[in-house]
């Protein structure tokens, strides 16, 4: 008997497991043609609106192509500079930090190339320094 019951409960586990399955496809179809509804009458009503705009637009051209460029470079160069600042904190934090970022290592080669010059101008600096005193010296000890 207890394998009857046991019977009933598996066979009415299944029967709510096809319903629920019936269920789901049946709202998935809904779901779907409601989707594909909307979506035809957004492309419907996009076709009628290219169909009522496009002779303004080629009226307005001369002062749109302009309007637009112009809008798009204020908003395209501060945001790419935005960009650009925010990789730049984020480098010279990780170089700071010890971490070694992308182009870390020529950096360091390019920082020292430059300090190596900045000593050898001083040196040669000196020198032409000390030479120009000494022929500054020498034509005052003439007059």
């Amino acid at each position: 008997m207890a394998e009857k019951g046991h019977g009933a409960l598996h066979e009415l586990q299944e029967e709510i497991m096809i319903s629920r399955q019936v269920f789901g496809i049946i709202v998935l179809l809904i779901t779907g043609g409601i989707v594909v509804f909307l979506v035809g009458l957004l492309a419907i009503g996009g076709l009628f609106a290219l169909i009522l705009f496009s002779p303004l637009f080629i009226i307005f051209s001369p002062v749109l192509v302009p309007l637009g460029g112009f809008l798009f470079l204020t908003t395209a160069v501060p945001l790419g500079l935005g960009v650009a600042s925010i990789f730049a904190i984020s480098w010279i934090y990780n170089y700071v930090e010890g971490r070694p970022p992308v182009g870390a290592e020529q950096f360091h080669h390019a920082r020292l190339r430059v300090l190596d010059a900045a000593s050898r101008i001083k040196h040669r600096a000196e020198e032409y320094g000390s030479t120009l005193h000494g022929t500054v010296q020498d034509a005052a000890s003439v007059a």
